[in-house]
């Protein structure tokens, strides 16, 4: 979780998260936390990006979305529930621009 900040992605009028985390070797993995569906798509990702809230995310065993603004509340809760975060790893070389996103979401019935 170093590397790592939090965003927020609107899908269907549903919040999910998302932690880019940039490795030491410059990579981007796109770890996606959701409560429920997200909308699967051939083209792959398609997020409305909100960069400005730095956030720490885990989803728990049950499968809810948890965000913490604070790294210290986010080591205590897991500690506290003896959590195995799942994630899922996405490997991509570039982030979709706003406006590419929302046209790829709209055109497949994300948004």
């Amino acid at each position: 979780m170093d590397n790592a900040f939090f965003e927020y992605l609107s899908l269907k009028n549903k919040t999910v998260g998302a932690i880019i985390n940039r490795t030491e070797y410059n990579n981007t993995h796109f770890i996606i936390y959701t409560e429920g569906k997200i909308c699967d798509s051939s083209q792959g990702g398609i997020f409305e990006y909100f960069p400005n809230n730095i956030m720490y995310a885990i989803l728990d065993n049950a499968g809810n979305l948890l965000v913490f603004n604070n790294i210290d509340d986010y080591h205590s809760y897991i500690s506290l529930k003896n959590l195995n975060i799942a994630n899922l790893h996405i490997n991509i070389k570039d982030l979709f621009k706003i406006k590419q996103a929302n046209k790829l979401a709209r055109d497949s019935g994300c948004l």
